[in-house]
C-alpha cells in the first residue's frame, strides 16, 4: 500500500513498511561459441516495474560469464540481454543457484 505520515516539528512517528523476500537468480552466460558473455547487461523484465527500477537492478555479466540478477519479490521473469546497448531475444529466468545460458 502507499501512505504518508506528517511529523510536526519536536514530534516523531513511526511506520510499518510489509517486507518481502528478495528474489535473486544465479548462474552464467555464454555465447554460442562457448566463450563467456563477459560485459552483456541483463535487464529483468518484471512486468511491476517501471522502467527506472528495472535499471537499478540490470546486472553486467563478469569476464568469467557469472550474474546476479535481482528479480525483486517475483521467483521468475524474463530478462533482456543487451550486448553492446542492442536489444537480444529475452528468455525466462527462475530464481535460484547455478543455472546456465547461451546466447543465440
Amino acid at each position: 500500500g502507499e501512505g504518508f505520515a506528517r511529523v510536526e516539528g519536536g514530534a516523531s512517528t513511526s511506520v510499518t513498511l510489509p517486507a518481502h523476500p528478495l528474489q535473486r537468480a544465479r548462474g552464467t552466460l555464454r555465447r554460442a561459441a562457448g566463450a563467456p558473455a563477459r560485459g552483456v547487461r541483463l535487464r529483468p523484465l518484471v512486468p511491476a516495474w517501471p522502467d527506472e527500477l528495472a535499471e537499478i537492478w540490470t546486472a553486467t555479466v563478469a569476464p568469467d560469464g557469472r550474474f546476479e540478477l535481482v528479480l525483486g519479490a517475483s521467483s521468475a521473469a524474463r530478462v533482456l540481454p543487451l550486448d553492446r546497448e542492442r536489444e537480444l531475444a529475452p528468455f525466462p529466468i527462475a530464481a535460484g543457484d547455478g543455472q546456465d545460458f547461451v546466447l543465440p
